[in-house]
């Protein structure tokens, strides 16, 4: 890729949404941080906050009867499941291998956001296997 990117290596977000979800993420500290992301029209401008039952600095899971009720709204609301939210309180804004071999969802976009500094860093993946391929973030106002 070499730092050019296609169309489809560009994830378009709403201002609104990723400040929601710095937001969250620094309230959990310091725990991960986790939610979804959903939209229409190619653009994500709704997150839903989930819980993290692991309850660690280190690694996030979600409920399934929570993911399941997620899902339901996102259908109710005739907007499409884009991606999921996971903070990293003290490491970098790239998977670890964990989150790597734990996910659940090859087609959808990953964030991570990095808090390990003042201001936070965040990133976005597409998993292929054990291929990370990065996303470029638009930033939309609406």
């Amino acid at each position: 890729m070499g730092g050019v990117y296609d169309l489809q290596d560009t994830f378009h977000i709403t201002r609104e949404s990723l400040n929601k979800i710095i937001t969250h993420c620094r309230q959990e500290l310091p725990f991960e941080a986790c939610g979804l992301i959903s939209g229409r029209n190619g653009i994500a401008y709704r997150i839903w906050k989930m819980t993290n039952i692991d309850r660690s600095p280190y690694s996030f899971s979600m409920d399934l009867d929570e993911l399941k009720h997620v899902f339901l709204k996102m259908t109710k609301y005739n907007q499409e499941f884009m991606g999921i939210y996971h903070s990293h309180p003290s490491g970098i804004a790239y998977p670890s291998p964990e989150d790597i071999h734990f996910n659940n969802y090859p087609d959808k976009i990953q964030f991570i956001i990095s808090l390990a500094a003042r201001k936070p860093v965040i990133k976005a993946f597409r998993y292929y296997g054990n291929n990370v391929i990065p996303y470029k973030i638009n930033v939309t106002e609406h």
